[in-house]
């Protein structure tokens, strides 16, 4: 097990989740170098006491273990495997974790390129389980209450477990490299599609002249409940600002689950209709929204109310 005082940490990718996390590392006593495209956050966390970078690189050449928190596999690609990436910097034993919502079969393709330099990737997959989806993982990041869904090499994760204990809640480890990808994308898939067929039903049931919040004062505690319903839906009603993913990262989400279905020979009906969905919200212009607002669409479409709370903005 490595110890606190002597393991030096690095971060790549300081977003509404990956701050947070790096955050929370930095203050259990882990040195830690950060990057990040944007120099806000990473001015935030050298005031704090991080060191800093000016690439993915020199983080690499700091540390004994890189995190990285993503928003698209082409970018993760470039950050490891990229002219300044972190397999540039990498040393041998080193390991490096992928936190990001990526393919399976992307990280294991990562972990084969990694492998000849004799650097280690492991896929640390994070959820913001919390009784309210409404305030989003960044929140759960910062109080260290995150799921970590892990796959990976049992020794590796074993030697990254402290670093990982410092924002992880509960630690579940998967199996193999791309394990904890997969539980990640079948979680999201599950949850956002539980959302989507909640909202047409609801839409259906307030059309019909039934009272939004006596419908989900009903359905939360009958068989149509679900926990993405009861987390998601009476913030919406009420009115409630959330920090929920945004509608494009929904969007991925779905490619994703799409992806395996393919490459494990799936069949996604379902999941092919919630993509269109998401496609559709993002012409709409919720793309940059969080996507418990595309609730909205159903309102604006059939000129009913759901929202029934105070209205609120989202940024």
């Amino acid at each position: 097990m490595m110890s606190v005082q002597s393991t030096k940490v690095g971060f790549v990718g300081l977003g509404r989740v990956g701050k947070p996390i790096a955050r929370r590392i930095l203050r259990a006593g882990f040195p830690l170098t950060v990057y990040d495209l944007r120099s806000e956050p990473v001015d935030e966390l050298t005031k704090e006491g991080a060191g800093k970078a000016r690439n993915p690189k020199e983080v690499a050449e700091a540390s004994e273990v890189v995190l990285t928190s993503l928003p698209h596999p082409k970018v993760s690609e470039e950050v490891f495997l990229g002219k300044d990436g972190l397999l540039a910097g990498a040393k041998k034993g080193n390991i490096l974790v992928e936190t990001s919502t990526v393919p399976s079969s992307f990280v294991v393709y990562l972990a084969n390129a990694t492998k000849e330099k004799g650097v280690q990737v492991i896929d640390v997959s994070v959820s913001g389980a919390s009784s309210t989806l409404i305030s989003g993982g960044q929140f759960r990041a910062a109080a260290g209450e995150l799921v970590l869904m892990i796959g990976g090499d049992k020794e590796a994760v074993e030697r990254v477990r402290p670093i990982l204990q410092t924002f992880g809640k509960s630690l579940i480890h998967m199996g193999e490299v791309g394990q904890g990808a997969i539980a990640k994308v079948v979680n999201n898939a599950m949850g956002q599609a539980n959302f989507v067929a909640a909202c047409e039903a609801l839409a259906a049931g307030v059309k019909a002249g039934g009272d939004p919040k006596l419908l989900y004062k009903a359905i939360s505690i009958c068989s149509g409940q679900s926990w993405t319903f009861n987390a998601t839906i009476r913030g919406y009603i009420e009115g409630e600002k959330s920090g929920i993913m945004n509608t494009d990262l929904a969007y991925k989400d779905s490619e994703a689950i799409l992806q395996l279905g393919k490459e494990t020979g799936v069949p996604m009906w379902m999941h092919s209709a919630k993509l269109a969905f998401f496609e559709a919200a993002r012409i709409a212009g919720y793309g940059d929204k969080p996507w418990v607002e595309t609730m909205k669409m159903w309102e604006d479409m059939l000129g009913i109310k759901i929202r029934s709370g105070p209205e609120t903005k989202s940024t």
